[in-house]
């Protein structure tokens, strides 16, 4: 996901030190799509999973974020002054939007908001609402579509799959 979305700011040419990205869901779609964005120069602003929200527009703390998750196993109490409202950060101006495998909230899906460029790496599609408001904007935001943004988690589960049907684990390292 965070691979498609640099090839996206790219075609649209956007310079990644200057853009900014907000993503639901911090699992290990979501969080390792952040940690990659902010590597590639983008300045993450908001995250959420489905225990809490984070929001700074000065950019949030990416590899103390992805510790505090990978200990806790959720993003709530990282932060009380951070903290905010799920559906008013989706509506703060960001140059890219991702909804990560933790997005249990579909309400991203069913009311696309103010930004104006999007990627989705999550397991399921947009809502038939979001799609009506996303072709109305129409050549104002740019969707990877869901097929080729959870291409890479489609094939990593086939494998994983396919290690459990023949008891066959593949090391780290393979």
């Amino acid at each position: 996901m965070a691979y498609l979305a640099n090839r996206a700011l790219e075609r649209l040419g956007i310079q990644p030190a200057g853009a900014t990205a907000i993503v639901q869901g911090f699992g290990n779609v979501g969080s390792y799509a952040a940690l990659t964005l902010a590597e590639r120069g983008l300045k993450i602003i908001g995250v959420s999973d489905h225990t809490a929200c984070y929001y700074d527009p000065r950019g949030l703390d990416m590899p103390a974020l992805q510790r505090h998750a990978a200990q806790n196993g959720v993003l709530a109490g990282f932060s009380n002054q951070m903290s905010f409202d799920r559906a008013s950060c989706w509506r703060r101006n960001a140059t890219c939007c991702a909804g990560g495998d933790g997005a249990r909230d579909r309400r991203r899906t069913r009311r696309p908001v103010a930004m104006p460029r999007a990627g989705r790496g999550c397991h399921g599609p947009t809502m038939p609402e979001a799609d009506t408001v996303l072709d109305q904007r129409r050549g104002e935001v740019f969707v990877i579509p869901d097929i080729l943004c959870n291409a890479g988690g489609v094939v990593v589960s086939y494998f994983e799959w396919v290690q459990d049907l023949q008891q066959f684990f593949w090391t780290r390292r393979r």
